[in-house]
């Protein structure tokens, strides 16, 4: 994880990727997944040398970007969903990957609620504060309740063929099967 820029958000500094960090640290047991706060090239460092199962890459500009996309909610424009990407790392292996991905969509589900729910009511207020409307359309209301585009992405994918890395594995049980001498 990264550590987000502060922005200003419905008046008053806010850094949600902070937030973010911050619930995943209350919510992931630490007894059992070893949670790593760093900055991006400490994490790509990590991953490529097999050290992690993956990381939670959160944006500098984050609040920004959530900012922009709740006020793109009610001012015509284009925008872009405020996005959190979660790197596996297929080289740990499928467990690995499953650990990271289970983990990531637990705790991302449960904040993209929360996020979602605050950035609405920041929405409303700053339109009753302007003396407009403070109903929001359905679809404005739909992508304020869930904010936050997780995308899960391999971190350097292995090759095709490769068996997801598990092609040890089974060639050590084809010959376990076949009942190949073991030479030692």
């Amino acid at each position: 994880m990264t550590w987000p820029l502060g922005q200003k958000l419905g008046g008053k500094l806010t850094k949600v990727g902070t937030q973010i960090t911050e619930a995943f640290q209350r919510e992931v047991p630490a007894e059992e997944i070893d949670l790593r706060v760093v900055g991006i090239a400490e994490a790509q460092r990590l991953l490529r040398s097999g050290r992690v199962y993956g990381a939670i890459v959160i944006p500098s500009d984050f609040t920004k970007q959530l900012g922009i996309f709740a006020t793109a909610s009610v001012v015509p424009g284009d925008v872009t969903q405020p996005m959190i990407t979660v790197n596996t790392n297929p080289r740990m292996g499928a467990f690995g990957t499953q650990i990271v991905v289970k983990v990531a969509e637990r705790v991302l589900a449960e904040t993209n609620d929360i996020v979602g729910a605050q950035t609405t009511e920041m929405v409303e207020a700053q339109l009753a504060a302007g003396g407009r409307s403070a109903e929001l359309v359905g679809l404005s209301r739909l992508l304020l309740a869930q904010p936050i585009h997780v995308k899960v992405t391999p971190f350097h994918p292995l090759l095709d063929g490769t068996g997801n890395g598990l092609t040890p594995f089974f060639y050590a049980l084809l010959l376990l099967l076949a009942g190949s001498p073991v030479p030692w």
